[in-house]
């Protein structure tokens, strides 16, 4: 994280060259322990089969799943969690972005379950509050909660008490919205709702700040992160820090093999969220209905040369792997690019509604440290491949 100050996230604990990364790093300890919470990285982050083997080298895996996902049958425990109409839920709209245009007024609700968890099937926070008072430590969780929950006064937690749930969220809103409008409150009126000012209804013409071009704090990161690394001995890139966009080819573009001459993108579609909504079955419908999502989609003039007829069986194949799907052949997509709507392509026998379904494009993605963007240590995700009728 101090090397990557851009950046937020980075999945590169799986990648296929972690241990020449803990030596690069000169870490003194190896990851034992994952605790997974509604996560799938062996969908989400890269090839399958470089993340499942990364996977095997825990002792111990522990997973919170609505079901059994591709990388819950990794876990050692699987906990079961309780989705969203079975638990309850502090504001669950609260992250907005405050200058969204939209009606005249702000709302803060409570999520509250309009139905019973399936037996055995627990929130994952109570979970962790349970295990954080086992181990010893509730009192500095219930510290760092009155932090992130921005508790006041006589509503922050004490670090000597025990508090159920329910009255823990009963002091976060009493906090946030005065003291008669605790759960009780909440739970018969749903909402508070406060009037929105005509600068937030209408904020654009209201934006006074300059919008910034050069990015000078890029050089100033690229310059303390390259002193850094002097120090430490590490050969690290930080070209990329620089205060102008510029084009840079990744490796995929320098790759020459005659039969590996389209490019496979993945696009986004507004009707799934990563790979947790292609286990709903009314918004699979939707996408078995539509015209590309469960589709490879190929030009018309390319499909032509390379003898693929609408919805025939394809294979494509990138240096890290293959996958098949049903061509869609189309003017839609440009004629060096094949794309595929991503997070699809489950195969968990936990997901009977999106196993089968589409086509998993992370499979394609190689997945090693020549393959990292060096400003926010995300996977590069352009890659070629052959494609073929299977």
């Amino acid at each position: 994280q101090d090397l990557f100050v851009f950046g937020m996230i980075s999945p590169f604990h799986d990648s296929e060259d972690q241990e020449e990364m803990w030596e690069k790093f000169e870490l003194p300890y190896r990851p034992e322990v994952m605790f997974n919470f509604g996560a799938n990285s062996v969908m989400s982050v890269a090839n399958r089969e470089i993340v499942a083997r990364a996977l095997a080298k825990y002792k111990l895996i522990v997973s919170f799943d609505l079901f059994l996902t591709e990388t819950s049958n990794f876990a050692d425990i699987v906990l079961p969690d309780t989705n969203a109409l079975e638990r309850w839920d502090l504001h669950p709209q609260k992250y907005v972005i405050p200058v969204t245009p939209g009606s005249g007024h702000w709302y803060w609700s409570l999520r509250q379950p309009v139905v019973p968890p399936l037996p055995g099937a627990r929130d994952w926070k109570e979970v962790l509050f349970e295990l954080a008072d086992r181990v010893g430590f509730l009192g500095d969780f219930y510290l760092l909660l009155n932090q992130f929950l921005e508790m006041k006064g006589k509503y922050r937690l004490d670090h000597d008490k025990k508090y159920a749930f329910s009255e823990i969220l009963d002091r976060a809103l009493r906090s946030y919205h005065g003291p008669d409008k605790g759960l009780d409150w909440f739970k018969e009126h749903d909402f508070v709702a406060s009037k929105r000012s005509i600068e937030e209804i209408y904020p654009g013409p209201f934006v006074t700040p300059r919008y910034p071009v050069y990015y000078e704090q890029f050089l100033r990161a690229g310059a303390e992160v390259k002193a850094v690394t002097s120090e430490l001995g590490l050969d690290w890139d930080t070209s990329d820090y620089r205060a102008l966009p510029e084009w840079k080819p990744c490796p995929a573009y320098e790759e020459h093999q005659p039969d590996f001459d389209l490019y496979a993108v993945y696009y986004k579609t507004p009707i799934h969220f990563m790979s947790w909504t292609s286990e709903n079955p009314w918004i699979n419908e939707v996408g078995e209905r539509h015209t590309y999502y469960h589709k490879v989609m190929i030009n018309t003039e390319t499909a032509r040369r390379k003898g693929i007829k609408d919805r025939d069986l394809v294979q494509l194949e990138s240096s890290a792997g293959k996958v098949k799907g049903i061509a869609r052949v189309t003017e839609c997509i440009h004629p060096e690019v094949v794309a595929v709507a991503g997070a699809l392509g489950s195969w968990a026998p936990g997901k009977p509604i999106a196993r089968g379904k589409g086509v998993h494009f992370n499979a394609l993605l190689p997945f090693g440290l020549d393959r990292m963007d060096m400003v926010s240590a995300v996977v590069d995700s352009c890659v070629r491949v052959k494609v073929t009728r299977a």
